[in-house]
């Protein structure tokens, strides 16, 4: 049976060396835009999205810490019913 996920999780290395899950996003597939198809090809998964980015956010803010994104499942993750706030950088900062 295939692995089942349904989230991205976030984790930064601590100055320490271990990790700590800063944030969690839900696996949430974009089938449409401003209501039309996308074809199969070019969907893609705004969790992981999201998740790239804050990774990418965080090595820029602490480029001598490490940071990861992992697929997961958990049926406790945190805020999984809440609808999250897209992350996007714009003309040179984070939005």
């Amino acid at each position: 049976m295939p692995e089942i996920n349904n989230a991205w999780i976030v984790k930064q290395q601590t100055t320490e060396g271990g990790w700590v899950t800063t944030h969690w996003f839900p696996m949430e597939m974009v089938k449409t835009i401003n209501g039309d198809n996308v074809p199969e090809n070019n969907q893609f998964d705004i969790g992981e999205a999201r998740a790239a980015l804050q990774v990418q956010k965080f090595k820029e803010e602490a480029p001598e810490r490490d940071a990861i994104y992992q697929k997961v499942h958990d049926s406790n993750a945190p805020n999984m019913d809440t609808q999250m706030v897209y992350i996007a950088k714009t003309y040179g900062s984070w939005q």
